[in-house]
């Protein structure tokens, strides 16, 4: 779960997601990621593991912006992608109702964005993500500004999403009136 994800889907319009449980779910998925950069710096430390530590700072060529537009674009790409399979409404001719394509479009986003984003910043995609990442090498780098970037690209996304998708939110004419 990804916090930019939640807030695309909040600010989307799509009413699936009230604010106030939207909240809920980003301090959820937050608390998630911390906790889980903490399980891994304990696992790390335990077992004498020296593997080498990713913190959230731009590549060895990249400045921050070129990083922080980075994480934009991409995490706008992935949150864009969640609301178009996951929350339109499904074509009447469709003859499965069966949403397979939904997992491989959202695991593909994570795929090609992260590995176009690798060298620029990471190719972290998610307020949780850097969060955990930051924890568990115990270095912040520029975590807080990577988040901002990211959740920037949420609001991208959810703006995008309004821009392609207008069908979905027009209203149904009344037949009696």
């Amino acid at each position: 779960s990804n916090p930019a994800v939640t807030l695309a889907l909040i600010t989307s319009g799509r009413n699936y997601l009230s604010k106030r449980e939207g909240g809920f779910y980003i301090v959820a998925q937050l608390a998630g990621g911390l906790l889980a950069g903490l399980f891994c710096a304990g696992f790390r430390a335990a077992t004498g593991t020296n593997a080498k530590l990713v913190a959230p700072l731009p590549g060895d060529e990249f400045g921050p912006v070129a990083a922080g537009f980075a994480e934009m674009i991409f995490t706008a790409l992935l949150a864009y992608v969640v609301l178009a399979v996951c929350t339109t409404t499904r074509p009447a001719n469709w003859t499965t109702k069966q949403r397979f394509h939904i997992g491989l479009a959202v695991g593909a986003c994570y795929v090609v964005g992260g590995i176009a984003a690798l060298r620029l910043s990471g190719g972290l995609l998610g307020p949780a993500v850097t969060l955990g990442v930051a924890l568990e090498a115990f270095n912040w780098g520029l975590a807080h500004i990577f988040v901002l970037w990211q959740l920037a690209g949420a609001l991208l996304a959810g703006c995008l999403f309004r821009l392609t998708h207008s069908e979905e939110f027009k209203v149904e004419d009344d037949e009696d009136g």
